[in-house]
């Protein structure tokens, strides 16, 4: 009786505990949350050119230094009070990444930008973080082939060309 209650209980607890999940399915990953993280991995010490889209934020013989957050893909929702410009949206993401700490020799210009929340002039912009495609686990991803046996056909016997051979004699 009472393992009973106590399997109810859990069950109850873990239907509460869905039911506060938020709902992913269809709905757009559009933002990261990221973590800051103790890494096991030694400092990178590693240089590298970030050509950008944006060209004012391109820059050449950047230090990438040990990893400092993990940011995830997530579903912003109920913002209070509504953001005033809600029109604008990303892509959906769908990985992880890893943020490295970077120094970068170039100090971009300052930049006109509006985002959700509103358009300000950044200024003073210093190049703080190199983000990189993460996967959980050990990153091996696995892909399936499937192959389809289709079953023996028949040729018509008109298709088949008529093939005459030599007479031969047999002693």
């Amino acid at each position: 009786m009472k393992t009973a209650r106590t399997l109810a209980a859990a069950a109850l607890g873990a239907g509460l505990v869905l039911m506060a999940m938020p709902r992913l399915a269809g709905a757009q990953t559009t933002h990261l949350k990221c973590h800051r993280v103790r890494d096991a991995l030694p400092p990178l010490h590693t240089t590298v050119d970030l050509p950008a889209l944006q060209t004012q934020f391109s820059d050449t013989g950047c230090k990438v230094g040990k990893a400092r957050e993990l940011c995830v893909p997530v579903v912003k929702q109920n913002v209070q009070p509504t953001p005033p410009r809600t029109d604008i949206q990303g892509n959906n993401l769908v990985d992880n990444y890893i943020c490295y700490t970077l120094r970068c020799p170039k100090k971009p210009p300052d930049t006109q930008v509006t985002d959700q929340f509103g358009t300000r002039t950044e200024t003073k912009y210093v190049s703080k973080m190199l983000c990189v495609p993460a996967r959980p686990g050990n990153g091996v991803t696995t892909t399936t082939t499937t192959t389809t046996l289709l079953p023996p056909t028949t040729v018509p016997a008109a298709t088949i060309p008529a093939t005459t051979l030599p007479a031969t004699t047999i002693p």
